[in-house]
């Protein structure tokens, strides 16, 4: 995938995935900000039924300033939380939905497609542990945050037709999700457990996905042009629990 705001040089047409992301405040600060929800950390696709292992993000242009990405140790937040918050944390699921996640971004960018119903049929909405263990090193970390998150809720708890219908259709997200994860990502994203890449030509920058979280930052796209190459990591290799064995987890 081509992320940027690169245009084909004869139809002038954008080339990229062009995303609109407000730049880092005065002083560059990615701390996650509850009074407008920015920066928008996530994790990737966890509404599909097999979410992306990680992803690698390849720097061919960048702008001068601006335009740097964050990324933020989930493992590390949650083993600084205390004892009681952790056993309540791993009690919770994420309810995530890729119609939500659409739903979500189409109310402020009306172009923007939403679902269908044969594709919401196609993609139906997945429940994910708020905690979740790396099936490789067993390592647990907060999991879960997404666009496409609009319940946090107890493991037995039921979820109603209609109550989902309105999580898809109108992008109404609960309440729950502030309360349980909203609110603990000023913790989670602050500057003991966070890193600001600011990208160089030829960087290569690889995640994995079950225990971070990251963030795009805006630039003066009228001035400059930034082009990323993006590589999203389906899967591990088969021998992968041998060989983070034989390096000792």
């Amino acid at each position: 995938m081509r992320i940027g705001n690169t245009r084909d040089p004869s139809s002038g047409e954008i080339t990229a995935l062009n995303a609109s992301d407000p730049p880092l405040p005065p002083g560059g600060s990615p701390q996650y900000r509850p009074a407008d929800r920015k920066p928008a950390w996530h994790t990737d696709s966890v509404y599909r039924k097999d979410p992306p292992i990680g992803s690698l993000l390849y720097c061919k242009q960048t702008p001068p300033e601006g335009g740097a990405t964050c990324f933020a140790n989930a493992a590390a937040a949650y083993e600084a939380l205390d004892a009681e918050k952790k056993e309540r944390l791993r009690t919770l699921e994420c309810l995530c939905s890729q119609a939500h996640h659409d739903a979500k971004i189409n109310r402020s960018s009306p172009d923007f497609p939403v679902l269908t119903p044969a594709q919401r049929a196609a993609s139906p909405a997945q429940r994910v542990a708020m905690v979740l263990q790396h099936p490789l090193n067993q390592r647990l970390a907060l999991y879960g945050m997404n666009g496409g998150t609009c319940k946090v809720l107890p493991r037995e708890a039921k979820i109603t037709a209609e109550e989902l219908e309105r999580f898809e259709l109108e992008a109404v997200e609960h309440q729950s999700v502030e309360e349980e994860w909203r609110s603990l990502l000023p913790f989670v994203t602050s500057p003991k457990f966070t890193v600001k890449w600011e990208w160089q030509v030829g960087d290569l920058v690889l995640w994995d996905n079950r225990c971070t979280l990251h963030c795009a930052t805006g630039f003066d796209r009228d001035r400059y042009v930034r082009e990323m190459w993006r590589t999203t990591l389906a899967q591990d290799r088969p021998d992968a629990p041998a060989l983070v064995g034989a390096k000792g987890g």
